[in-house]
């Protein structure tokens, strides 16, 4: 560790600090924190291990460490986030071509004035049709949830940051909402996470839409956007 870089150590300390918080959170049941402590922490060692010569001696137990936060994480989310708190699963089957399913009408029952921050886990934001989803998505949050002020984009990469960061600025000065980026280069899991603890889990994330041509309906209204086959997971948590 003596050998590592300033700018290594850092990226050490971070991680080393979120795996502190994480077990913290985990052992107060504040799960969804204990989750993104977690992913945060393989993120920083996952930057570390890039940084090193793949020949150095403390690159596999680096890596183990990293693979162990991200698979504590994921036990997280299958054992206490969806199962545990969940009272009701309404599960939704979008057949192939089919129509009615815009943003709206699929998240419009768990959207109300209650909802204040929102975690949107997509690990595709690398082209501009795959922003231009996450736009429309923002657009339905502002009309259906009023009193939100957080989001959080958690993604995979930053191919688009400037396109998302205009986004963040304007929803920003328009709405008072604060939308920010979180980059984990080996998330896979595609879901929406709200304050209220409802989860929306999308087999094919924000791009469930098929291209559409020019002039033709379901363009502009993606109720009537044919949709790729798929399936939606709304998990409602349970209420004393």
């Amino acid at each position: 560790m003596d050998k590592f870089t300033t700018e290594q150590r850092e990226k050490l300390r971070r991680a080393v600090q979120e795996s502190h918080l994480a077990l913290e959170c985990e052992q107060k049941g504040q799960f969804y924190q204990a989750c993104q402590a977690y992913e945060k922490s393989a993120f920083h060692l996952n930057n570390l291990i890039s940084s090193l010569p793949p020949n150095d001696g403390t690159v596999p137990k680096l890596r183990e460490q990293a693979l162990n936060y991200t698979n504590r994480a994921n036990v997280i989310k299958q054992t206490k986030l969806e199962t545990t708190i969940a009272s009701d699963v309404v599960q939704r089957n979008i057949p192939d071509n089919g129509i009615g399913f815009s943003y709206e009408s699929v998240f419009e029952p768990v959207l109300n004035q209650t909802i204040t921050s929102c975690r949107i886990e997509e690990p595709y934001l690398e082209q501009h049709h795959q922003v231009q989803n996450l736009v429309r998505f923002c657009e339905m949050l502002v009309r259906r949830a009023p009193s939100l002020r957080i989001i959080k984009v958690v993604t995979k990469g930053d191919a688009m940051k400037v396109s998302i960061d205009q986004l963040a600025a304007s929803l920003k000065s328009l709405n008072n909402i604060t939308l920010t980026m979180e980059l984990i280069p080996n998330l896979h899991d595609r879901a929406v996470h709200f304050n209220t603890g409802t989860i929306v889990k999308m087999g094919r994330g924000l791009h469930i839409y098929k291209k559409a041509e020019p002039n033709t309906i379901g363009f502009y209204d993606l109720y009537f956007r044919p949709c790729h086959e798929g399936k939606i997971d709304i998990i409602v948590p349970k209420t004393e």
